[in-house]
Order: structure tokens, then C-alpha cells, then sequence
């Protein structure tokens, strides 16, 4: 999540992040009603209101689509129910009604929501919804903001190049002929030649943050047709590198994560329940206010300077993180260093250890934690990271994938005891090259094997982090800082992040500048 976190950020920074809002939003905001609970009201609006044998038939075979799935379907019935005999649907009192009924100012429930989406200040938002929350709340300017409907394709151009505001793939409202409800509505937007080439472009404009859109709604016959453009033109490495972005909450399964990126989205946990989606929203605008105190830092940084050898400047930072990052916290830290024999195998040696008595455990290479952090250039947080795809595309990107891959069936990496023991070598090498790849997939459990547990948690700091130094095209593998505890505590938070970050620079500094030991 942190590195998902971390990409959006970027995005959000470029001005490339272009929020897409589904049910979920209008639900959670107003309690407006899910596409099934809309087909309820519908057929309650027309038993109400429109009483005739046709519409009885008509709603008997509604409610039958209704239970087949078939939304679009019952709709197509609902829509001929409240039609009017001598004028077309769109201008069907009775259609304008029900919408205006059930759309037109809502109460709103919660606004933590949408203050989240507002303090992003998205200059685009794209909605499938047929309500105005999003124009009237996510504005920073005091009015609402402007929207167009996928009938004014120029407009949606202008707004995608210069403009600001809301475009609504399946209408608003208030334009009943913009509503996308049924087949036939379906059947019109898909064909709209000028609308679906610009509602396209959008996908290809930016990063797309999904927010309260589910799998099904993105299944939609509109929706899908335009993501799998989207996904077609991007090879499996663009994929990883710059996919767009659903916010789901829990862990979800491997099947919903597959089906995602085949549309080119991947899939963001924000947290276990919904109550802490505002919370990470709010976080994608910039990381917390962080205070680093600078008398460690300058005191570090001066006894690296005066360092004898290599071994000295690692252990001042060693003992920066112990004494300054996770001051009065019962934490094990120890730096393994990335080595390579003759033969060209690799491996992380335990190198330096705070305090002197840990396990000086020798970590296989590419198929631990330690090695998987100094892959991808990333922290990684243990077990909450357990579930993680391997972003093989990043690792692809700096150069690492291939010979990663060919030390797989080096009988170096087959030999190991470890190996052996705790990793399907077989199934690691499929998922790799399917792209699966999962880091729980290869972790090595050898505390399960001891007595008594030495850790409840731990990190794997690699040395650099790829997004705090250096080129990402040249940069290289150093070590990695492992530090664990059996507190209950996390480790990470935004203030160690960032100070851990700082403590990997530290020590990559000292192997780039060619050091004087």
C-alpha cells in the first residue's frame, strides 16, 4: 500500500491524478440509492403511478432481469413503462420525474467523503453518477462547478485541455436523454462515435482514481469497452509501471486483483473498513506533517564524516535509527550487504548488527524480504506487506527482472537449505512470469522454527530507496537494513518513513562517493 500510496502522490503531484467517483460516493455521501435499490423504486413509481396490464407484464419481467443481473435489461422494461404513447421517453413527464424525484437535492448524510475529494483539488472528475454532489461539494472556487454529459463531446475536449469541472459518462439527471440506463441507452452512448473517442482520451490523460466503483460497475458494457482500450495498447511492464488505481477496502482476492489489472487497473487497499477511505485520500494530497529532530541528524551525518571505515558509518547510522527513529522501542536492527561471488551468484551478508548478538543471517538473493527490498527499492513492512504483488514491472524498469529471474535456476539458489524448505521453487518461477509474483510467496518462515519467537514484525530498508536517490535508470544495489521487534506497534508511520528514507541516503552516500576506507 505504500508504494500505491507513494505513486499516487506523484501522480497528484504532476497534476496527473483525475479522480472517478461511482455509487459508492453518492451512496456514502446522500444515500442515494445502488442500481438494484433504483430499480426498486422505479417499479414502486410506475405500480404507483402508471396502473395498466402492459405495465404489470412489464414489471413481472423487470423483476425477473432484476434477479438474473440483467440491470439494463429491467430497465429497458422500466423506461417503456413510463413512457409516454405520443412522445418520445426523454420527454416523458413521468420519466423526468421519477429521476428528478429520487436525484434532485439529496439530503446529505456524511460529508467526509467529499471533503476528501475536495481537499485533492481535482482539476477533473469523472463520474458514471446521475446527481450533482460532486458539482455543488468538490469545489474549491465557492460555486458549483461546471459539468457536461457525454452528449457535448467538444465541451468534454475543452475541459480535458484547459478546464476545469465534472464529466458525467452516463448523464445527469436533469438531461433525461443523457441518462444511461438501459440496453437501449447503452446501445447509444457505445455507438456514439465522437462521445466514446473522447471518453477514451480520459483514459489516456492521466492516472484514474476510482472511488466507490466496484468491480461489477466497471464491468459495465460503457465503462469496460473503454478500459479494455485502454488495457490493449499497454504492454505487461506499462501495466505495472502506470496503471490506473481502484480503492478497495480489505484485502482483495487474487481473482479480483486478476480481473483488475486485465483493465489496467490495479487494486489499492485503503484500509479495512470504509470509515478510513477519507482518511487515505486525504493522505494522497502529501504525507503528514513530519518533525525529524536535526541534532541526530547533523550528529550522524558528523561521525559518518569521521568514520574510519565503511563498517563505523553504517553503525552511526545503525544506531541513528535504534536511538533517534525508534527511540524507547524494543527494536533489533542489522545491515546485510549485497555480495557476489566468482560464479556470479548473489547474496545479503550480515555485515554489521545493533546490538552485537542477533542471528547473522545470510539472505538469499533475489528470494527473500531483504533482497525483494532492495529489488523494487522499497521499504517493506512485515506481515502487512505479505500480500503485495512484486511490482516486476519497476524491477523490469531498473534493469533487475532478467538476471532476478536467471538466478532462480542457479544451483546455488536450488541448493539452499532454505530454499528447500520454505519455497515452491516451481510455482515462484510461473507466477514471476505470469506476473503473480507475491512476496508471501516466497517468504522464508524461519522464526516458526524456533522455540521461542524472536519477532512479531519487521522492516526491510533497502540501500537506496529508488524514489529518494539517484538516477532510477543507473542506480545501484547496496544492502538492506533489516530491523524487527515483537511489539505490537507498527514500525511505519509517516515520521519513520521519512527518517528511514533519510538513514538509507545517509549510507548509499557512502558507497557512491567512492569511499576513502
Amino acid at each position: 500500500m505504500k508504494a500505491q500510496l507513494n505513486y499516487l502522490r506523484r501522480a497528484h503531484a504532476n497534476g496527473n491524478l483525475i479522480v472517478f467517483c461511482g455509487a459508492g460516493v453518492a451512496s456514502a455521501a446522500a444515500k442515494l440509492p445502488s442500481w438494484p435499490a433504483l430499480l426498486d423504486g422505479a417499479m414502486d413509481y410506475v405500480k404507483a403511478n402508471l396502473p395498466s396490464k402492459e405495465n404489470v407484464v412489464r414489471l413481472r419481467a423487470a423483476r425477473k432481469l432484476g434477479s438474473q443481473g440483467d440491470l439494463p435489461g429491467a430497465f429497458q422494461l422500466i423506461q417503456e413503462s413510463l413512457a409516454e404513447s405520443s412522445l418520445p421517453l426523454y420527454e416523458s413527464v413521468h420519466y423526468e420525474g421519477y429521476l428528478s424525484d429520487v436525484f434532485r437535492s439529496p439530503a446529505l448524510a456524511s460529508s467526509d467523503l467529499l471533503e476528501s475529494l475536495r481537499n485533492l483539488n481535482p482539476r477533473l472528475i469523472i463520474t458514471t453518477n446521475y446527481d450533482l454532489l460532486l458539482e455543488e461539494y468538490v469545489t474549491q472556487s465557492g460555486a458549483p462547478a461546471p459539468s457536461v454529459t457525454w452528449l457535448n463531446p467538444s465541451q468534454i475536449k475543452s475541459m480535458i485541455r484547459i478546464g476545469r469541472g465534472v464529466v458525467h459518462l452516463h448523464g445527469r439527471y436533469d438531461v433525461p436523454r443523457s441518462v444511461v440506463l438501459s440496453t437501449s441507452d447503452y446501445q447509444r452512448v457505445v455507438s456514439e462515435h465522437d462521445a466514446t473517442e473522447i471518453a477514451t482520451a480520459i483514459f489516456h490523460s492521466g492516472v484514474l482514481l476510482f472511488v466507490g466503483a466496484s468491480l461489477e460497475g466497471m464491468g459495465d458494457p460503457h465503462l469496460s469497452k473503454l478500459l479494455d482500450s485502454f488495457a490493449r495498447i499497454k504492454s505487461d511492464s506499462d501495466l505495472e509501471e502506470s496503471p490506473h488505481m481502484a480503492l478497495l477496502a480489505g484485502r482483495p482476492e487474487g481473482s479480483v486483483v486478476a480481473r483488475l489489472r486485465r483493465l489496467g487497473v490495479d487494486a489499492c487497499t485503503y484500509g479495512t473498513a470504509y470509515e478510513e477511505l477519507p482518511t487515505f485520500i486525504r493522505s494522497i494530497s502529501g504525507p503528514d506533517e513530519i518533525t525529524i529532530r536535526a541534532r541526530p541528524v547533523r550528529n550522524t551525518i558528523e561521525t559518518v564524516s569521521r568514520a574510519g571505515s565503511l563498517g563505523e558509518a553504517v553503525g552511526s547510522v545503525g544506531e541513528f535509527i535504534k536511538s533517534s527513529i525508534f527511540r524507547g522501542r524494543d527494536v533489533r536492527v542489522t545491515y546485510t550487504e549485497l555480495t557476489e561471488n566468482s560464479e556470479g551468484d548473489r547474496q545479503l551478508e550480515s555485515r554489521y548488527v545493533f546490538p552485537a548478538n542477533p542471528t547473522r543471517n545470510v539472505f538469499n538473493y533475489p528470494l527473500s524480504i531483504a533482497a525483494w527490498a532492495l529489488l523494487e527499492g522499497r521499504i517493506i513492512e512485515w506481515p502487512r506487506d505479505a500480500e503485495s504483488l512484486c511490482n516486476l514491472g519497476l524491477v523490469d524498469h531498473l534493469g533487475r527482472l532478467r538476471r532476478a529471474r536467471e538466478l532462480l535456476d542457479r544451483d546455488y539458489t536450488q541448493a539452499s537449505p532454505e530454499i528447500q524448505r520454505y519455497v515452491d521453487l516451481v510455482r515462484v518461477r510461473k507466477a514471476m512470469d505470469s506476473r503473480t509474483l507475491t512476496l508471501k510467496d516466497f517468504f522464508q518462515d524461519w522464526d516458526s522454527a524456533q522455540p521461542r519467537s524472536r519477532y512479531a514484525q519487521f522492516l526491510s530498508v533497502p540501500v537506496p530507496i529508488v524514489d529518494s536517490f539517484g538516477n532510477r535508470e543507473k542506480i545501484s544495489e547496496y544492502g538492506v537494513f533489516n530491523i524487527d521487534s515483537n511489539e505490537e506497534l507498527p514500525l511505519l508511520d509517516v515520521r519513520s518513513e521519512e527518517s528511514l528514507k533519510l538513514a538509507s541516503a545517509i549510507v548509499a552516500t557512502c558507497y557512491s562517493v567512492g569511499a576513502k576506507w
